[in-house]
């Protein structure tokens, strides 16, 4: 899917899902209009601007990423209506 989106001349993405409190939620179509944008990867997108942190996942001191905050949302804002 991702090839035909980067191929076509317009495209139009919608998603059930509303991302109205989760930036995480947004990488993955903002990426397939405009790779790269908001980062090189989803995990470098959730450092930058989710919040990331690693929070405890259970025995033995395992640890799972947590991306669902959000810091430097005005910034965000910024290059999202300046590049999308």
């Amino acid at each position: 899917v991702l090839s035909m989106i980067r191929n076509a001349p317009h495209a139009v993405l919608a998603t059930g899902t509303p991302s109205l409190t989760r930036p995480f939620d947004i990488f993955n179509q903002v990426d397939a209009l405009r790779p790269g944008t908001l980062g090189a990867n989803k995990r470098e997108f959730a450092g930058n601007y989710c919040d990331l942190k690693y929070v405890s996942a259970g025995a033995e001191g395992a640890t799972r990423p947590d991306a669902s905050g959000g810091t430097r949302l005005l910034e965000l804002n910024a290059l999202l209506r300046h590049t999308v």
